[in-house]
């Protein structure tokens, strides 16, 4: 094999594993839920905001009638995880406090959905992401 083709395959394959490390970002954290059928599946973090409610297309999606369409907003920062309440009626809930407005997050923490859905949040090694979707079928 020429020195040109050996250039040009690993040229390739350099590019390759670009786009892979683009299309398939890294978790940064990771949601599992605590009760219920599905207790035990887990829902990777990787996106810098990681929307969480009943309705189709959230990266977290959670079927249950008392979980709102767009009930919470996880966002990553430098400083770590936040979870962002959107406003729902039946509220979230971290460590048995109401999130008012934005609560910072603590792997570990437990976070209640509409009183009905427990998921423990986990923070993952410090890596780079940008977007990921899940579905929990509660």
């Amino acid at each position: 094999m020429s020195p040109f083709w050996i250039a040009a395959a690993v040229v390739v394959v350099a590019v390759a594993a670009f786009i892979w490390r683009r299309t398939h970002p890294r978790a940064w954290g990771k949601l599992a839920l605590r009760e219920g059928n599905a207790a035990g599946l887990e829902f990777p973090l990787s996106g810098r905001v990681v929307s969480i409610g009943s309705e189709e297309g959230r990266d977290v999606m959670v079927s249950n009638p008392k979980v709102s369409a767009f009930h919470a907003t996880l966002t990553r920062g430098d400083g770590g995880a936040v979870v962002l309440h959107d406003r729902s009626r039946s509220g979230t809930v971290v460590n048995g406090t109401a999130v008012e407005d934005e609560t910072e997050l603590r792997s570990g923490d437990l976070i209640r959905l509409a009183d009905s859905i427990d998921l423990m949040f986990t923070q993952l090694a410090d890596r780079r992401s940008t977007r990921g979707a899940s579905h929990c079928p509660e």
